[in-house]
């Protein structure tokens, strides 16, 4: 597995994005200093969500049809250009390297190993980590559980910044579960067993 390569640009940095995209992107980003949010929406943002609404409001809207039916005509438009702009951005985007990317995941009662073998695909953004501990800040503590990515060189795929080392995934990617493993992870928070799901980007 590569370390972090130093040509990684964060998005606010680079000059092939237009101010459009960045804008974009910034607001779907729920860390400072480019988290740009609306609060006056018309429907009831969770309170866990409110200061990162725009990350929440696309992804809905992706991923649920029955979303866009509490919008208003403003925010419906909004949302759709936030998403063609994010969209763009991902496909200017390309890994120079072989990496590991990481994606945590919370809901362990939904979690089945039955699901060893099939595939599944994600009508929004994937968002992943080339940092396994920062992976794990996002899995329930009691029973931490992260999806491992083999992201070959040359993939579509967005550079956020250094903060989380945060890796954008194109929407409708679709993912193969190859195997599932249980691995002690020791980090400097961190000594527990991890069950760790590999997947593989179905083209």
């Amino acid at each position: 597995m590569k370390i972090i390569s130093s040509s990684f640009v964060p998005y606010y940095l680079r000059s092939d994005l237009t101010v459009t995209e960045i804008e974009a992107i910034g607001s779907y980003q729920d860390l400072y200093p480019n988290n740009i949010q609306k609060t006056d929406w018309e429907f009831t943002i969770p309170s866990h969500w409110r200061n990162k609404s725009w990350c929440y409001a696309i992804n809905s809207y992706c991923r649920f049809p029955e979303f866009s039916k509490i919008l208003n005509e403003k925010e419906r438009q909004s949302i759709e250009q936030k998403i063609r702009s994010i969209d763009s951005a991902i496909q200017k985007s390309r890994i120079e390297n072989d990496y590991f990317i990481f994606k945590g995941f919370y809901e362990t009662e939904k979690f089945n190993t039955k699901i060893f073998g099939s595939n599944y695909a994600d009508k929004a953004f994937g968002s992943f980590s080339l940092r396994m501990d920062q992976a794990l800040k996002y899995t329930n503590p009691v029973k931490p559980i992260l999806f491992q990515l083999f992201l070959e060189t040359g993939s579509n795929a967005l550079f956020m910044d250094f903060t989380e080392c945060e890796i954008l995934m194109p929407r409708f990617s679709s993912y193969n579960i190859k195997n599932i493993s249980v691995q002690t992870v020791k980090t400097l928070s961190l000594n527990t067993d991890v069950t760790i799901c590999s997947i593989e980007e179905v083209k």
